[in-house]
């Protein structure tokens, strides 16, 4: 699996951008990203070399989170590069820049990648002439971040928080001195477009297994980032028309597979469901009307790996509004189970499919006959 990550830079609207730049001694260049712990995935131990494209070429986004857009870069066009084992727990000391004397100062852990002062000079020689983010981002069109980990994928925090301009770390920090050898440090920030493309291969054996199904009766699987889904479809809702639904709930036993390192490898945290309609996928209503109150969706919905005795574990869902709408014709009786934020979670998990001898996909219904 490979992901990559593009995003843009905007001015700092906190801090004047200084009109002599253009002038200055350029001491560095660091582009500073924060971790995301919920993101990281593999062998953490593994070293990530990790390197910056400048873009020359924008694509035509399809969508401003995923797409399978490729992002045509030029290998010449490096400019920024880092070698690291990732420690997203581990606070850093960084030298004070503007101190007159070298002082270490403690700091959040982050990401430091330096960048080709070289490349920075020539790029922004015309900096003082670049009034609005539109000229910024005409001048340099964006970056892209990627790493050539094999068993590990690096988690990297770009949310509001961290890119915010007061309070956040995110950027890329341009170290320098003006014309009188004054040190100051500007920080340019991200944009809010993000845009990540994801490029996953399936394993021979499990390609064979892939849209089958079936392979469906005994295995299924469900793979976050542009993985495979298990698509379920309901062939008896005739047999609850009419009924007087109290409660649903749809049961995934975990297979247990020699070999899996689910230690090195988690299983998904929180599984979803949609169904897909004319104008695209659509949040069955007993997740959407918890996310409307705010309310978690492992509380009412569930979704989470349980604990079953003699199993790998068990994913419940709640999913009684959903089989409602189907007895009531106003759902199709077909639903796909993915991970939730499927763009940022690479986790995946088996599960014995809907035929397993012991194990077997469960739809258990409560309902009551209406009055004669």
């Amino acid at each position: 699996m490979e992901s990559e990550l593009f995003s843009r830079i905007i001015f700092n609207n906190t801090i004047a951008l200084p009109a002599n730049m253009h002038k200055a001694k350029i001491d560095s260049v660091v582009m500073v990203v924060s971790y995301d712990t919920l993101s990281m995935y593999g062998n953490l131990d593994e070293n990530h070399n990790i390197t910056v494209h400048e873009i020359t070429d924008i694509p035509t986004f399809g969508d401003s989170v995923f797409s399978d857009t490729p992002i045509a870069k030029s290998s010449f066009n490096i400019v920024g590069r880092k070698s690291l084992v990732p420690r997203p727990k581990d606070s850093i000391t960084i030298l004070s820049y503007l101190s007159d004397t070298i002082t270490p100062v403690r700091s959040v852990a982050q990401i430091r990648i330096p960048m080709d002062t070289v490349w920075f000079k020539q790029k922004f020689e015309n900096i003082r002439t670049i009034e609005t983010n539109g000229s910024l981002q005409n001048m340099v069109k964006g970056f892209s971040i990627s790493s050539d980990s094999r068993n590990s994928l690096l988690g990297l925090n770009f949310g509001a928080v961290a890119d915010d301009a007061t309070n956040g770390i995110n950027g890329i920090y341009v170290f320098y001195r003006d014309t009188t050898d004054f040190k100051r440090i500007y920080r340019f920030l991200f944009s809010p477009f993000k845009y990540s493309k994801f490029n996953s291969v399936a394993s021979p054996s499990l390609s064979s297994k892939i849209n089958s199904k079936q392979e469906g009766e005994s295995l299924l699987f469900v793979q976050g980032l542009d993985g495979v889904n298990t698509e379920l479809t309901f062939k008896d809702i005739d047999k609850i028309k009419g009924k007087i639904i109290s409660y649903a709930s749809l049961e995934l036993t975990v297979a247990n597979i020699p070999g899996l390192n689910s230690t090195l490898y988690p299983y998904i945290p929180q599984l979803s469901i949609v169904y897909d309609t004319d104008q695209g996928p659509v949040l069955i209503r007993d997740i959407s009307d918890l996310l409307t109150t705010g309310l978690p969706i492992s509380l009412g919905f569930g979704g989470t790996l349980l604990e079953k005795s003699g199993t790998q574990g068990s994913y419940k869902m709640n999913i009684t509004k959903l089989i409602k709408g189907m007895a009531l014709g106003n759902i199709p009786n077909k639903i796909r189970i993915i991970v939730n934020n499927t763009n940022q979670r690479p986790q995946r998990t088996p599960f014995y499919g809907v035929k397993h001898p012991v194990y077997p996909v469960k739809l258990v219904v409560s309902y009551t006959n209406p009055p004669e």
